[in-house]
């Protein structure tokens, strides 16, 4: 049987194994079905492993900073990007425009950001920091999701693509799209308070 499997996450269970893996297709792999369960079990730790590194992330950047990981990356978007829209700038953070909508609203009520309507289609809400924004940006590390964004353009192109390729099968997998999560019961929230 062929299963699927991220290899770059997956690398050192591979390379620890006496297992011998055959490759019948590019990033596709057989695995004996002992083998499965391990690699599941792999795969989901160190999936874990990453979730609670960004939550931590986010939770020390509140407590030092006084803005969330989330509100740091719409901050550092605003900064790439003055006078984008809301729409805008939840298409680059991979967020929904509502809950990019909430960031902002707390991020104004911080000073940190400010929204303007111009005439003559006042409806029309453009983003902009504010000199404390910036200077916020000044003084903070960088968004963790920048951080990752980074870490995987290290990675060698076939491994990013096994990586990607893994990811959205899994996406696809658990059902875990964007119209399914949020109407999961127990989904979890986002970290953007």
């Amino acid at each position: 049987m062929v299963y699927f499997h991220v290899q770059a996450l997956l690398y050192q269970v591979y390379s620890e194994s006496s297992v011998k893996y055959t490759m019948s297709e590019p990033f596709l792999t057989a695995i004996p079905q002992e083998g499965k369960a391990q690699l599941a079990a792999e795969a989901a730790k160190s999936l874990s492993r990453l979730l609670k590194s960004t939550h931590d992330y986010s939770k020390w950047m509140q407590a030092r900073y006084g803005v969330s990981g989330p509100q740091l990356w719409v901050l550092w978007e605003l900064r790439g990007s003055p006078g984008i829209t809301l729409s805008e700038v939840a298409e680059r953070v991979y967020l929904h425009p509502s809950t990019v909508s909430g960031i902002t609203d707390r991020l104004e009520a911080k000073g940190l950001v400010t929204r303007i309507r111009r005439r003559p289609d006042r409806r029309l809400v453009r983003l902009q920091l504010t000199p404390e924004g910036m200077e916020m940006l000044g003084v903070a590390p960088t968004p963790m999701r920048v951080r990752m964004l980074n870490s995987l353009q290290c990675l060698p192109d076939d491994e990013l693509s096994a990586v990607a390729r893994g990811l959205s099968r899994l996406v696809e997998v658990s059902r875990a799209s964007d119209t399914d999560a949020s109407r999961t019961e127990g989904a979890l929230p986002t970290d953007d308070s």
